[in-house]
Parts: structure tokens; C-alpha cells; sequence
């Protein structure tokens, strides 16, 4: 709706719908890399998220399918390491401090099902509302990301990528199937 509302055929909708995930895709592989070579997934973390609260900038002050092109583009290739460095980050913390993991989980997939509810009751009224809400939450996370104790990241042996070796151990070509069909 808002690309629509902003001028945007329906060919450039799905450009700009369409580069997310791939700009996704190349930023985990990224993200991850860097944080396996990071001392603290936090900093790693703390600055694509900082990053990524940015390009929310553009669309106060910008228009266009070239701005909204590149914005998605930086956008999905930093936020998407979010999760996944998060729940890294959560895992070792409760591995240190013997929690429940699941539980730290709960909590947040009950953070993102509130805030999805509001999200769409709000932009159901002004569809504007997504980037305030997206900033809003951008700073909340940053703010409590800062608090959290420094979490460092386990030495690992540095091992070659080779995703057809990997998917010769039939436990990791199960894996990847499921995961295949989940996204």
C-alpha cells in the first residue's frame, strides 16, 4: 500500500519487493562471518541494527523508486542478521547462565505477536504508521541491546565452506530441507 500510495507501478512494487531477500541472503551470510570473527557478537550486532534504524531516514525526507530501491537493498542486508545474531547471542547467554532458551524465545515471539496486533491496527488508520512504529522499535532495541552483558563469541576452528559436503551428512540434508520448505 505505501509504495502504491507513493506513485510506484505495479513492476517496480515487485522489483523492490523482490531484492529484499536477496539482500537478505547475501547480509546473513555476511553478518554471520563477522561475527564469528567479531570478540563480541554485541558490537556486531549493535552496528547493523544501528545501520538499519537509518534507512528509515529516506522515506521521511526522500521519494522515488530509486531511493526506495537502494533503501531496501541496505535495509535487508544489515537487518537481516538481526535474528539470527540475537538468538546466537541468547543461546550462549543461557548455555553461561543455565536458562531455558526456549523460554528467552517465548518472550520474544510474544514481544513480536503484540506488537504485530498493534502495528496493524495502527497502520490500518494511517499506513505512514509503519516507520514510526519501526523507529520506535528500532530505538527500544538499541537502548535494552546497550544494557545487555557483553556476550563473547567462542573460538572456532576456521573450517572451508563446501555446502555439498555438508549436505552429504544425511542430519544437515534434513536440516536444510526442512528449512527449504519453512522459507
Amino acid at each position: 500500500l505505501f509504495f502504491e500510495s507513493h506513485g510506484m507501478t505495479d513492476v517496480q512494487i515487485g522489483i523492490l519487493m523482490g531484492v529484499g531477500p536477496l539482500a537478505a541472503t547475501i547480509g546473513q551470510y555476511t553478518w554471520a562471518n563477522v561475527a564469528d570473527k567479531a570478540s563480541s557478537i554485541n558490537k556486531v550486532l549493535l552496528s547493523v541494527m544501528s545501520v538499519a534504524a537509518l534507512t528509515l531516514v529516506p522515506y521521511f525526507v526522500l521519494t522515488g523508486f530509486p531511493v526506495y530501491l537502494v533503501t531496501i537493498i541496505v535495509y535487508n542486508f544489515f537487518v537481516s542478521a538481526a535474528t539470527p545474531l540475537y538468538d546466537t547471542m541468547c543461546l550462549y547467554y543461557a548455555a553461561e547462565k543455565h536458562y531455558a532458551f526456549g523460554h528467552m524465545r517465548m518472550v520474544g515471539s510474544l514481544g513480536y505477536l503484540l506488537t504485530m496486533i498493534v502495528s496493524g491496527i495502527l497502520v490500518a488508520y494511517y499506513v505512514g504508521a509503519i516507520f514510526v512504529i519501526q523507529a520506535v522499535a528500532f530505538a527500544l532495541f538499541l537502548f535494552f541491546l546497550s544494557r545487555l552483558p557483553k556476550i563473547k563469541m567462542p573460538k572456532l576452528k576456521k573450517a572451508a565452506f563446501n555446502p555439498m559436503v555438508m549436505l552429504k551428512k544425511p542430519s544437515v540434508a534434513l536440516i536444510a530441507a526442512v528449512l527449504l520448505v519453512l522459507y
